[in-house]
């Protein structure tokens, strides 16, 4: 596919301002990336320096060379010449002086063979221990118990204690592996968005008034080209057995599917236009703000000032918090249900564990025939066993199903434009704009929150698609055999469509005994002719009739009274129609091909 356009939108923090696009392509590399804020606090700082075209590279692995200028500059240290000597490190480099500083004011040492590796990429365990040289970073009071990090032992002696330190002043939070656990990852190399995020938390400590640059809240409307016809996505979606209803019971139309699909039939102004929201991790969340205007704040809720957790899961996992949160206060009631306040498991799967009360904020297994006991146990399994484990666990759940598989927004959840009817989530072809209106209303309760669409656009697709009458919106399948007719069992209404929530869709009112012919049906409802009159009926006031043609081949067909040959006969001509009533178990009496026939008619 082929991205056509960033449309980006400024917003002022007004009330009631309603979002418009202008279409202005923004080419920095740090735009709508999670670590964009603190990116931008170290640029206006001068520490952080691109190439001259608003190009940062945040996912490349920073040099030593580079974090050591960053951290002079940081710290506003005086640059010197001369002291240390490193073969490496000529005087000509252009990081000569920030490596003499640094080495000066000892935060550095190079590799005790009289080199430096200034080319050389950065250890997370080096930058560790570089950062815990600072004299007012060594002063602070830290935690020496163990590290919680699973790979604590991978760590090198000489930069145990800097990861100490580091972890227990939350300059550092660890990274998880594709297990789910919380690791340090020691020797891996350091991506240079992650030094201005360390870098930024820094300054934040020494300074508390230095905090990263607030940004005004935006809006950004991407607009992505598919390859494939829209009439064509609409006929393979609509094969996918698409459903009118929440509960799965009735078949929509091509038509309304063609509606839903449609993105041009939901204007940026509209509620449902929050399907398009990107759900991948969205940078820039004031915590404070969340935890104030959208988290529970009542006394001995789990979800109470859990704001950093919810954008920490977001940070890890690559989602958009606010769509975690949003997950969360729906599936726990807003902290009220059992499996958000803790549940003590003593027995998994039938088999005794060590009792512990364990978390589930997402109600992730929680199966509906019993979901505190299964939400409860797979939380064990997972080792959920505090609030913050169950909303890191959970949101690492949520982010490989479908968000961090290319499905980021509930619109390609539901559709999966890049490869139509294929890993979609839910039949129900509104689930996608009921989900985005959830979405709406949460974000006008956070002004500050920017907010990021991606807006899918098909070949020859139409400015509009019209959605249908409720008649037109439920297809009309195959009956349950061709010419199949039936009676009504009661007084019952033929409607216009098969709903029973409105009188404003009753045709008329049939008798009982009604003879009518079945055109075909859907959920449970028969599409059928009585009286002169088409509508809906539902099947549980229909007695099916079958009929059958005499094929004769020649002559009249004998009908005796009982499936034996005795003298009791009546006769049917060739072609002439009779009935016979449909049991469950099949027509009667069909043993080496007899029938019972009633109600014969010519």
């Amino acid at each position: 596919m082929k991205k056509y356009s960033l449309v980006t939108i400024f917003i002022l923090i007004f009330a009631f301002y309603t979002p418009k696009a202008f279409a202005e392509n923004q080419t920095s590399d740090i735009r709508g990336h999670w670590a964009e804020a603190e990116m931008q606090l170290l640029i206006s700082k001068g520490i952080l320096v691109g190439d001259g075209n608003n190009q940062y590279f945040p996912d490349r692995s920073i040099t030593r060379a580079e974090f050591t200028k960053m951290i002079v500059g940081s710290l506003g240290l005086t640059l010197v010449s001369g002291g240390a000597t490193y073969q490496d490190v000529p005087p000509s480099s252009w990081y000569y002086p920030y490596i003499m500083t640094a080495a000066v004011n000892g935060l550095v040492e190079g590799n005790g063979n009289g080199t430096f590796n200034p080319e050389g990429n950065i250890t997370r365990q080096e930058m560790a221990k570089i950062i815990a040289n600072i004299p007012a970073v060594k002063a602070l009071p830290f935690n020496q118990a163990p590290l919680s990090f699973t790979d604590s032992e991978t760590i090198d002696e000489w930069a145990y204690s800097s990861v100490q330190l580091l972890a227990s002043t939350n300059l550092i939070k660890g990274r998880t592996d594709n297990n789910g656990n919380l690791v340090f990852d020691p020797h891996a190399f350091l991506p240079r968005a992650e030094a201005c995020v360390v870098i930024a938390r820094l300054i934040g400590l020494l300074n508390p008034n230095e905090q990263p640059v607030e940004q005004p809240a935006k809006t950004e409307i991407n607009i992505t080209d598919y390859p494939h016809d829209f009439s064509a996505v609409v006929d393979k979606q609509a094969k996918k057995s698409p459903k009118v209803d929440g509960a799965g019971l009735f078949y929509a139309t091509a038509d309304l599917v063609a509606y839903y699909v449609n993105p041009n039939n939901f204007p940026n102004t509209s509620p449902e236009f929050y399907q398009f929201l990107k759900l991948s991790y969205t940078p820039g969340l004031n915590a404070a703000e969340i935890n104030k205007n959208l988290l529970p704040v009542d006394e001995g809720n789990p979800l109470k000032g859990t704001a950093e957790y919810f954008i920490m899961a977001g940070e890890m996992y690559n989602i958009n918090p606010i769509y975690l949160i949003v997950h969360a206060l729906h599936e726990t009631g807003r902290g009220t249900s059992a499996l958000s306040k803790g549940i003590l498991v003593s027995s998994v799967d039938g088999n005794p564990v060590e009792p512990k009360v364990t978390y589930n904020m997402f109600g992730i297994r929680a199966l509906d025939a019993d979901p505190n006991k299964y939400g409860s146990e797979y939380a064990y399994k997972e080792k959920w066993f505090t609030p913050i484990e169950a909303i890191l666990g959970g949101a690492k759940y949520i982010g490989n199903g479908y968000i961090n598989n290319g499905q980021d927004t509930l619109y390609k959840m539901k559709w999966n434009p890049g490869n139509p009817a294929n890993h979609q989530y839910a039949t129900h072809v509104q689930w996608a704009t009921a989900q985005a209106k959830r979405l709406f209303e949460t974000y006008q309760k956070l002004p500050s929150a920017s907010k990021y669409f991606d807006v899918p656009r098909y070949v020859n697709q139409p400015a509009s698609s019209p959605l249908p009458p409720g008649e037109k919106q439920y297809a009309v399948l195959p009956g349950p055999a061709n010419g199949t007719k039936g009676i009504t069992v009661g007084s019952v209404n033929l409607r216009t469509y098969p709903n029973t929530a409105t009188s404003a869709n009753i045709i008329t009112t049939l008798a009982d005994g009604t003879s009518m012919e079945i055109i075909g049906q859907n959920g449970g409802w028969y599409y059928v002719t009585a009286n002169g009159q088409t509508g809906w009926i539902s099947g549980a006031y229909v007695k099916l009739i079958d009929e059958l043609k005499v094929q004769a081949m020649s002559g009249s067909l004998y009908i005796p009274s009982n499936p034996v040959n005795d003298s009791n006969l009546s006769s049917l001509e060739n072609n002439q129609l009779f009935t016979e009533e449909l049991y469950e178990t099949g027509p009667l009496d069909t043993e080496n091909g007899w029938y019972n026939t009633v109600n014969n008619e010519q």
